[in-house]
C-alpha cells in the first residue's frame, strides 16, 4: 500500500514528551528498536480506524448524518 496522504498535528511540550515515552515503552515491551513518530502514529490510527467498534460506527455511517452536526 502506497501512503500518499499526510495528517499534520501540533503538540504541546507535555503531549510530545508523552509520546516519546511511550514510544519507548512500546520498544522495551516488544523489545524492538524504538519506532519513528511518524511510523508508531500511523500504526495507532490505523488500529483505532480498524478497532471492531469503531468499523461498525463506519459501516453504519450515513452521509446524510451530516446534517445533523451543529
Amino acid at each position: 500500500m502506497k501512503t500518499t496522504n499526510n495528517v499534520q498535528t501540533l503538540l504541546d511540550d507535555d503531549t510530545l514528551q508523552k509520546l516519546n515515552r511511550l514510544i519507548l515503552i512500546d520498544a522495551l515491551e516488544s523489545g524492538q528498536p524504538p519506532k519513528g513518530k511518524s511510523q508508531w502514529l500511523r500504526e495507532l490510527i490505523e488500529d483505532t480506524v480498524n478497532y471492531p467498534s469503531t468499523l461498525n460506527k463506519i459501516e453504519e455511517w450515513n452521509p446524510r448524518n451530516i446534517k445533523d452536526i451543529k
